[in-house]
């Protein structure tokens, strides 16, 4: 198996605080404390849209799965709130009610609270990536967190980095061997021992 990061590319919404420099998408790249998103408060969320997947690139056979890595912390000791993630398609609806709840904890550091990985977009079928749209396109992809219940005692939430990592099988290498010491590979034409004619 193989994998590839796709990082936020863009911002459809956004509710909460930015702390640091630039826009959602662009503070959630960087794991610190310098850069990030917060809020206290309920109901406030943010969607970021996730750089397109080159397929032909990476030699992409089959996309095995899908996961989200979101780094969080609160502000105060001892406590904790509750976000709810949701992987979205391009219009916005929600995947398959691929939405979650996810707790974050006083941790004293940053700290990977990982979504549900995702095997496929429908209970049957693999993600896909050619352009046809549709709920299992992972090009335009959209991932929104809302602030489901905040701290009681008004700690912020933090997050601070967020990524999709894609796993997948790569195409196998094809190799056509012949009684003539002809050989394709890869879209190449080996050519050993003998004469070679061209007519």
């Amino acid at each position: 198996m193989a994998t590839v990061i796709l990082w936020p590319q863009s911002v459809v919404s956004n509710d909460w605080t930015i702390v640091g420099t630039g826009t959602a998408d662009v503070v959630l790249l960087d794991n610190d404390y310098y850069n990030y998103l917060k809020t206290d408060t309920d109901d406030d969320f943010f969607e970021l849209i996730i750089d397109d997947l080159d397929s032909a690139v990476l030699n992409i056979d089959t996309i095995t799965s899908i996961q989200v890595s979101m780094f969080s912390d609160m502000s105060q000791r001892s406590t904790s709130a509750v976000v709810t993630c949701d992987y979205r398609n391009a219009a916005g609806a929600v995947i398959n009610s691929y939405t979650e709840d996810i707790t974050i904890n006083a941790i004293g550091n940053l700290t990977n609270y990982a979504w549900t990985a995702r095997t496929t977009y429908d209970g049957s079928h693999t993600w896909i990536d050619d352009g046809s749209g549709g709920d299992g396109q992972l090009d335009d992809l959209r991932l929104r967190v809302t602030m489901d219940t905040a701290d009681a005692s008004g700690a912020f939430t933090f997050i601070s980095q967020m990524y999709l990592t894609v796993t997948y099988t790569e195409l196998p290498t094809l190799t056509y061997p012949s009684d003539d010491n002809v050989i394709l590979k890869n879209g190449l034409t080996e050519l050993k021992n003998g004469l070679t004619i061209i007519k």
